[in-house]
């Protein structure tokens, strides 16, 4: 019999958590303003609200170091990691980097170069339109000056490329087969540069969107050995082709 009483109170309890539950979703449900702030959960179908990261009239510092970029002292502009888990701006880290092999807040050596965090640009992309107007300007006064300065990045990389082609120097080519040294060296410019000046890096090669989507299987084999990408097969070992066009494609748009 007592059993049976705390089996019925264990019940009520757990009742009532989940009415709590309900209550907590429900009143964050109620802070939603866009639809764009609702995320889908794909484990179980639900839909997650993160509304209450960006309420209205949130001050950008509010969320503190999470957002800001050590080197420069200010919210992060086109966040970018380390590996060893530190972000910063896009610009700020590219010219530390010029000039030092360690991380700006934890000293360690870097060995490869920094990525986009796509988890803060999301936070960023939530919030930025959030903040009071003075702030949104002031941030994106910052931003058109990173953007202007990776502009004059790519066209100086441009003119370094023209006045090589101009001097007479001879460029990989992505069809012929590289020896390994080869494929080293290619692989630093494939890990240096990214956007436009990855595509531009890439069509020196002659490895383009349209050379991947017209190239014969044989040459498809050569340029994924060329670049060490994976060469995916059927379950009856046959090779993919399709999928390999994709991985491709993968490798100059990243």
């Amino acid at each position: 019999m007592q059993d049976e009483h705390t089996k019925t109170d264990d019940d009520k309890a757990e009742n009532s958590k989940k009415r709590g539950r309900e209550t907590e979703v429900e009143e964050l449900d109620s802070l939603l303003e866009e639809p764009s702030t609702k995320r889908q959960n794909h484990d179980n179908g639900t839909t997650t609200n993160i509304a209450p990261l960006v309420g209205n009239n949130i001050q950008i510092d509010e969320l503190g170091e999470l957002l800001e970029c050590c080197i420069c002292k200010d919210i992060m502009i086109y966040p970018y990691i380390l590996h060893c888990s530190h972000s910063f701006c896009k610009k700020c880290v590219v010219e530390w980097l010029r000039v030092n092999k360690s991380c700006p807040t934890c000293r360690k050596m870097i060995l490869k170069p920094p990525a986009q965090n796509k988890h803060v640009q999301l936070i960023l992309d939530l919030l930025v339109p959030k903040i009071d107007e003075e702030e949104r300007t002031l941030y994106n006064d910052r931003k058109k000056e990173h953007e202007e300065f990776f502009k004059a990045e790519l066209d100086r990389f441009k003119n370094v490329i023209s006045n090589a082609t101009d001097s007479g120097t001879k460029f990989l080519k992505i069809d012929k087969r590289w020896s390994e040294k080869e494929k080293r060296i290619f692989r630093i410019g494939l890990e240096r540069y990214e956007g436009e000046e990855l595509k531009t890096y890439c069509e020196l090669t002659g490895f383009t969107k349209e050379y991947i989507q017209t190239a014969r299987p044989s040459q498809l084999l050569i340029a994924a050995r060329n670049v060490d990408t994976q060469i995916p097969q059927l379950v009856t070992n046959a090779i993919d082709y399709e999928l390999l066009r994709k991985i491709l494609m993968d490798v100059i748009s990243s």
